[in-house]
């Protein structure tokens, strides 16, 4: 088993927006103690993705202010980045059609499975849940 943790995509929305401030003040906390060495944590190109048009289009962020907090994702050395293959692809679709996930978190696992990661910290427990091998931590379950 793996020490890493893998950010989902609303983990690093609430981290780098103010819209909900509880959130935000958990989640900034997290995404730190990745920068401060705390904490070994991964995301993937996918995540990476998610986030640039989460924070353009739904938060309408300056694309300036969008490719700073991506480059300094990319560059920082302390937080790995994977990506996923065809082959990730077809794994996750049996995950849609077994589980009854949907596909791009399926593909989120699996990329997770492929590179030694079982620990995935998301909002999202109902989803990722139901697929084998994945341990969900909502860091914000005390919001609830």
């Amino acid at each position: 088993m793996s020490d890493r943790i893998f950010f989902d995509t609303n983990i690093l929305v609430y981290a780098y927006t103010t819209d909900e401030q509880s959130k935000h003040g958990i989640c900034k906390e997290i995404v730190k103690k990745v920068f401060t060495g705390d904490v070994k944590a991964t995301i993937s190109n996918q995540i990476i993705g998610e986030l640039s048009r989460a924070l353009l289009d739904k938060f309408n962020s300056p694309l300036l202010d969008v490719e700073k907090v991506i480059d300094g994702l990319i560059l920082y050395k302390n937080l790995d980045k994977v990506n996923y293959t065809p082959q990730t692809i077809r794994k996750a679709l049996f995950n849609c059609k077994t589980y009854k996930t949907p596909f791009w978190d399926s593909v989120i696992a699996e990329t997770m499975k492929e590179n030694g990661i079982t620990e995935i910290f998301t909002e999202n427990e109902s989803d990722f849940s139901k697929i084998p091998g994945i341990k969900v931590t909502n860091p914000l379950k005390s919001l609830k």
